[in-house]
């Protein structure tokens, strides 16, 4: 664990849909390298940085500026490692002190069980399915992080151990590629003959 904490990029982002994990991952990421854990759905509610709720999407709309400006000043006041969870995660950390982007996905099959066991309303876990199936939360890490590619890791939750997770978290930390775009859910779907199900679904 010493070659991380030596670093000076000392943040780890944890961005994914909503199902895919990112809560159980990054806790226990954090514990395993003695780092401190941040939600950022928690720090935003808890400190209303809100700007209002959007009735149709049955969400919070989050005001990035405010939340920037807070977690740069926690960020000059901790001197220990930092795992940052939640979809804006890759929006609000500086760059220059990120070490690596690890983006969880999950099956949509699964994604859509597990979205439903939480209660979600329909419409926001077709929302999330279309996400998940078009690589949004890729895309937006790959947006932001476009000259340094090498930061970004997709991780894929489906039917995985926490324990295995966190061990190719650790492998990932410590090397200098980025691993991301194996995780294809539309050939997956396509393979199972379950694209057309889901195409109709988030068609609806």
């Amino acid at each position: 664990m010493k070659k991380i904490f030596n670093m000076r990029k000392r943040v780890i982002l944890v961005s994914g849909v909503p199902g895919v994990g990112k809560t159980r991952f990054a806790k226990a990421l954090a514990k395993k390298l003695n780092g401190i854990y941040i939600n950022v759905g928690e720090v935003a509610l808890k400190n209303d940085f809100i700007k209002n709720f959007d009735v149709e999407r049955n969400t919070y709309i989050v005001d990035l500026k405010k939340l920037r400006k807070w977690f740069n000043s926690f960020l000059k006041r901790m001197n220990k490692l930092i795992v940052l969870d939640g979809y804006y995660s890759p929006f609000i950390a500086p760059k220059t002190q990120v070490k690596k982007v690890f983006i969880l996905r999950c099956h949509p099959s699964i994604l859509k069980k597990r979205l439903t066991k939480k209660g979600y309303l329909k419409s926001k876990i077709l929302e999330n399915i279309e996400a998940e199936l078009i690589d949004a939360s890729l895309f937006e890490a790959l947006k932001i992080y476009r000259n340094l590619p090498n930061k970004i890791c997709e991780l894929n939750t489906t039917k995985q151990k926490i324990s295995k997770l966190i061990n190719e978290a650790l492998k990932q930390l410590k090397s200098r590629k980025g691993v991301f775009g194996e995780i294809d859910w539309i050939k997956e779907l396509s393979k199972e003959g379950k694209l057309k199900e889901f195409l109709n679904l988030i068609k609806r």
